[in-house]
């Protein structure tokens, strides 16, 4: 899905990254978590997602921006 190189991969995958990350994702509500997860780690599109939680493909394109910027937030701080 995303291209990275090795050492790229390993600045980002810090332990205190991955920890930030595992906080942000707390933060998110149930809904906006599960966007997120299955989007990036499932590799499912929205609109498969959308189908899946039986919710309007649009209100799942808010819960993703909403839950990106809850982590960009989080993870800036």
């Amino acid at each position: 899905m995303y291209e990275t190189d090795d050492d790229e991969e390993e600045d980002i995958c810090t332990p205190d990254n991955l920890n930030k990350l595992a906080g942000a994702l707390k933060t998110l509500s149930d809904k906006e978590r599960y966007v997120i997860v299955t989007y990036y780690y499932s590799g499912k599109t929205l609109k498969e997602i959308s189908q899946n939680m039986d919710i309007s493909y649009a209100y799942v394109k808010i819960l993703h921006k909403k839950a990106l910027f809850q982590l960009k937030k989080y993870i800036n701080l």
